[in-house]
Parts: C-alpha cells; structure tokens; sequence
C-alpha cells in the first residue's frame, strides 16, 4: 500500500494525517519507537484502526512521516536559507555573514529539545529496529550535508574559497556543529548547553582559514 501524499488528500483528509502524526509524535518521543503500538496511537489520536491504517500500513511508515514532519518544522527555514545562500556572496566579509548565520541557524535547530528527543529514539532502538537510522538519515543529515556542499560549492564558484571536495568540506563545517549538539545536547541531562557566541565565531575562523587562506 502506497502511502498518499499531502497534496493529495482532501482538507479533511489532511486533518486527519495531521492528528494522527500529533498523537504519534507525542507517544514515540515519550517512549520511544519500540514501546509504542498502533493501537496506542489509534488511542492517543482518537481515530479507529481502520482510519489509521488507511493513511498509514504500518508503524515504520508512521514513523518515517512523524520525522519528516519534526525536520520540516525545525528544519525548513535553515535548509532554505542555505538554498539561498551562496550566489550573492561577492567578499570574504559576507561569507563570514553567511556562515555565522548558518551555524547559529544549524545550531538552534539541533539544540531543540524536540529534535534532540527524535535523536535519542533513533539510537535507543537502531539496535532492534536498524531501518530507523535510514529514516532519520534520509529525512534529516542527508539532506543538510547535500544543500550545504551545493552551498560551498557556490562560494568556491565565486572565487571565495579552494577546497578539493565540496562534500567533505560540509563535512568538516557540520560536523563541528554536530560535536556541540552530541556533547551539549543529547549527552546532558538538563536543558542542552548552546554554545556562546565567541565559540562560534572562533569556529568560523578556523573553518575559513581552511578553505579560504587568505579570507
């Protein structure tokens, strides 16, 4: 069974996937993917099984839409603004702009206590449940670290920077922000600890002085 897009369900049909992806969320982050059943979600969502598997099989489909919903939200005004970056950048100075914006943007994405709950389920149950890393892969990581080399691969076009390899470029910028939101984020037991400023923009230094020497 083929799951419907959005676009094409109806308004009321829509309202329906949107309150079952609401109470499905609430339960998955609450107790994780393993612990959560349909029939949990039927509940939580006010829905019956047969509405419910209508829309959706089975519960790995569920799932893999509840995460494109959680990236979508959180997700969606950075992954643009690094669609739209890149071109317009003309001087070293505004591509220090560009990438201070992108890394405070990158970094209250994943410090989000939401998005660090979607995290903390994946791993927790990637053990028994190993198509949940590729959900959540495909949804989230795959994506920034793609738009992200197209967004370098813009600046070197411009004669702003010299690097062999977009990608691994990415890798180099994002992992760094990644290192803060696993330490700070998902490893601390309180609210995550986002970095100050003045790291971020030490940050920036080195990663341009990688890839532009003489920024």
């Amino acid at each position: 069974m083929t799951v419907k897009q959005p676009d094409e369900l109806g308004p009321q049909g829509q309202a329906k996937r949107a309150q079952i992806v609401a109470a499905a969320r609430q339960l998955f982050l609450e107790r994780g993917f393993e612990r959560t059943s349909m029939d949990a979600i039927c509940v939580a969502a006010s829905v019956s099984k047969a509405t419910l598997y209508n829309h959706y099989p089975n519960k790995e489909t569920l799932f893999s839409d509840m995460v494109r919903e959680i990236v979508n939200r959180v997700a969606g005004d950075w992954l643009a603004t690094v669609e739209d970056e890149g071109m317009a950048l003309k001087t070293h100075e505004d591509l220090r702009r560009a990438l201070a914006s992108l890394a405070q943007g990158s970094l209250t994405m994943l410090m989000r206590p939401e998005y660090l709950a979607l995290v903390r389920v994946v791993i927790a149950d990637l053990h028994t449940f190993p198509q949940l890393g590729e959900i959540y892969r495909v949804a989230g990581p795959e994506p920034a670290m793609r738009r992200f080399a197209g967004f370098l691969e813009r600046v070197r076009a411009n004669g702003l920077a010299t690097f062999a390899d977009p990608a691994i470029a990415a890798r180099l910028f994002l992992g760094s922000i990644l290192s803060y939101a696993l330490l700070d984020g998902l490893l601390v037991a309180g609210d995550p600890r986002v970095p100050p400023p003045e790291q971020v923009d030490l940050l920036i230094d080195m990663f341009l002085r990688s890839i532009a020497p003489m920024a």
